[in-house]
């Protein structure tokens, strides 16, 4: 039980999840709103309605979380091999190949192979998802309400005047 130990343990546990995440979000980016409603025809209608209304949110979620994990995977890579932050270039081009290779291609290639198998697998966790990204979709709906409040100001009768003045 060395340090050396939990560090390799960590970046396991941080890969794995980040693998993980891409895998939902590959198979999530196959499947549209519709497409998932179709397969979810067999399921329960409650669960389907459940799921169809935090699809877009959960999309989001996964998103999100999956950039999260992988920056958290990439950092800590330097953790348990420290003479690697002394070779910028190789950690940068190490870290490219690990991106492309874990969590862009082979995350696809599966969700290739069976995409209602993957997307079936990952069904259960569409709440687990949304609730653990939760206070970042909080934020993400604030930032949206002031965007629709400031594109929905109504001109007051001086802007309108000031308006029509520079027209002429």
């Amino acid at each position: 039980m060395t340090a050396g130990f939990w560090s390799w343990a960590g970046l396991a546990v941080l890969f794995l999840v980040a693998f993980l995440l891409s895998l939902f979000h590959a198979s999530l980016s196959t499947f549209s709103k519709i497409s998932l409603s179709r397969f979810l025809e067999e399921k329960d209608k409650g669960f389907r309605e459940k799921t169809l209304d935090l699809y877009d949110e959960t999309r989001i979620s996964v998103e999100s979380l999956r950039v999260i994990f992988i920056i958290a995977f990439l950092i800590d890579l330097s953790r348990p091999v420290p003479r690697i932050a002394h070779w910028p270039v190789w950690l940068f081009l190490g870290s490219l190949a690990v991106f492309f290779i874990f969590f862009d291609y082979l995350p696809r290639l599966l969700n290739s192979l069976n995409k209602k198998g993957v997307i079936g697998f990952f069904l259960p966790f569409f709440r687990l998802v949304h609730g653990i990204a939760s206070p970042l979709i909080l934020l993400l709906r604030k930032i949206e309400a002031k965007q629709i409040e400031d594109e929905i100001h109504e001109a007051s009768e001086e802007e309108i005047e000031t308006f029509i003045d520079e027209a002429t």
